[in-house]
């Protein structure tokens, strides 16, 4: 059996994070650089994908270092660091961060900043707009309407900034619903 090991993040920050935990750039750059030590080596939902479909291999001890969220500590800090080791990252994008009015616009990298991950390597997957907490949303949505607003307007949103359709998607919300995943 093979277990790749997947992180998950949504960026640096030196004053905030979950519980007062910030992740700094410090703690980032030496968690990766145990796994460089170690011999992984990232793959993207690309290779998983022709590997399980039995098209491509896996280097010997794969990992995925997955990002929620456009940060602008993606194009700044997180990059480097990865790419310092010989990584590049999986990016999941909500895309109302974008929108000058949203409260975190002032943190979001900009569309030409997400195309430069794009030509650096990273892979690019679809994270709702509004970033709703999927299975709530489910629950008050009974019809699907609102759902698929969030999943299609993303997906849109991606293909004209980016000229990419995703194919990944990765979910919202703190909690797991089969109905909404279905």
């Amino acid at each position: 059996m093979t277990r790749i090991p997947i992180t998950m993040c949504h960026g640096l920050s030196e004053d905030r994070g979950p519980a007062d935990f910030p992740l700094t750039a410090e703690h980032f750059e030496t968690l990766v650089a145990i796994a460089s030590e170690m011999g992984f080596a990232s793959i993207d939902y690309d290779d998983l994908d022709a590997w399980r479909n039995d098209n491509g291999l896996l280097p010997d001890r794969p990992i995925m270092f997955d990002f929620d969220h456009p940060e602008k500590s993606m194009r700044h800090g997180v990059h480097q660091i990865l790419q310092q080791h010989g990584h590049s990252g999986n990016l999941f994008i909500n895309t109302n961060w974008f929108d000058p009015e949203s409260p975190r616009h002032d943190h979001t990298m900009t569309w030409d900043e997400v195309h430069e991950l794009v030509d650096l390597g990273w892979h690019i997957g679809a994270h709702t707009v509004t970033h709703p907490n999927l299975s709530e949303l489910t629950a008050d949505d009974p019809d699907g309407s609102k759902l698929a607003w969030e999943l299609e307007t993303c997906d849109a949103t991606l293909n004209r900034e980016l000229g990419i359709v995703p194919k990944d998607f990765a979910f919202t919300g703190t909690s797991w619903s089969s109905e909404a995943e279905r």
